[in-house]
């Protein structure tokens, strides 16, 4: 059981190790300031960059979205500066300024690495240039972007059987025509921020359209991952159900029905938790599972920390939608496990944890920075009277 704190301490703890040790750390550590952009990883103990020399335009995205966010919230002066910079990175070194859209990668020193077109990627820059506008600092030129961008997604992406497809090569070729969830739940993200943000129409007419598509395809009681390009969930594949995507949508969906007045979505985020919290939470040691198949396997016991965030978005927006001690107990048992296990006081984190809860990941993603902030300060605004 979580330790009994009020909900402004909650609230305030959340706040704190947000601003006095999250966002510190990977100001400091995660910036690659000799050579332009940021790190993708680093070494959970040294605070060194690790691994093979790539830079991925998502994992920028996600830190535009990170320094935005943060400078909208905490006005912190480092914090649009360092949002300024995402935003020069990202439009200077991975726009394709020969095939439209945005590569894949590059290399540290700029040059390419994979040029191929990837849609979760796109979707995490539409998501980003949406909280780089509300900044109001280069509005005007980031919305424009952004309507380019998602043009660009309708006419090189958009496949007859209503979705799009998961990639691309770098001259837009579409050789895959399978239905991949995850980059059209960023994708419905991300148009719900732009619709909030800009009032334009084309984007709440997009997010009406993969509700549809929720509805129609992906969910069917359960949430599948991965469909043939018929539709159906065939192979080894089509049986993955991934946990904490339940709980990331039924937040979406909460959201999505405030943003677009649609009474019938919380219905949906509903059936979506509670299959989260049955079959997708590990009941004895806590935490939500990576992996569960459709026929109720346990394909993944390991827990990344993702998915703790996702379900902390969920438990707070219901919490929002109906104040009361059994709404409240949920979050905080999930930011109690989360800050007991996940962070560290000093502003690091365990990334992966093994079904017993012992960390079996030595590094520190630069991508997973947007789950930690987005979740504490959902967290935050729930609290909060």
């Amino acid at each position: 059981m979580p330790r009994v704190l009020d909900r402004g301490a909650w609230a305030a703890r959340c706040r704190r190790w947000l601003l006095e040790a999250h966002l510190p750390l990977w100001a400091a550590h995660g910036v690659d300031r000799e050579a332009g952009g940021f790190f993708e990883r680093l070494d959970a103990q040294a605070l060194a960059p690790t691994g093979p020399d790539q830079r991925r335009s998502m994992v920028c995205a996600r830190q535009l979205y990170l320094w935005s966010a943060a400078a909208h919230r905490f006005g912190q002066p480092e914090h649009p500066v360092l949002a300024d910079y995402a935003f020069a990175t990202l439009t200077n070194k991975f726009q394709d300024r020969q095939n439209g859209g945005f590569v894949f990668s590059l290399r540290r020193d700029g040059s390419l690495l994979d040029g191929r077109k990837d849609f979760y990627a796109h979707a995490f820059i539409l998501f980003a240039l949406a909280h780089y506008a509300r900044l109001n600092r280069r509005r005007n030129e980031a919305l424009a972007l952004a309507a380019t961008v998602w043009h660009t997604l309708n006419t090189r992406l958009r496949l007859p059987q209503g979705w799009l497809a998961a990639e691309a090569g770098a001259d837009w070729a579409v050789e895959k025509r399978g239905l991949v969830q995850n980059p059209h739940m960023h994708l419905f993200e991300a148009l719900l921020a732009l619709w909030e943000v800009s009032g334009d129409t084309a984007y709440r007419s997009g997010a009406r359209d993969l509700i549809s598509l929720f509805r129609t395809r992906l969910y069917t009681g359960v949430l599948g991952e991965f469909f043939d390009e018929t539709g159906a969930a065939t192979g080894l594949e089509g049986a993955i159900l991934e946990p904490g995507h339940h709980f990331e949508w039924a937040w979406l969906l909460r959201d999505a029905a405030r943003l677009l007045e649609d009474p019938s979505l919380p219905m949906l985020a509903d059936g979506l938790t509670r299959w989260a919290e049955t079959e997708g939470t590990d009941t004895a040691r806590g935490g939500v599972y990576d992996q569960i198949g459709r026929d109720g396997t346990l394909l993944q016991a390991t827990k990344r920390i993702w998915p703790q965030s996702e379900a902390i978005k969920t438990y707070a927006t219901a919490y929002s939608a109906a104040p009361s001690p059994e709404t409240l107990s949920p979050l905080i048992a999930r930011l109690d496990f989360l800050f007991t296990h996940y962070l560290q006081p000093d502003g690091r984190w365990h990334e992966h944890l093994s079904a017993e809860l012992a960390p079996i990941a030595p590094t520190l993603p630069a991508s997973t920075p947007y789950h930690i902030f987005f979740a504490l300060t959902e967290a935050i605004d729930a609290l909060v009277d």
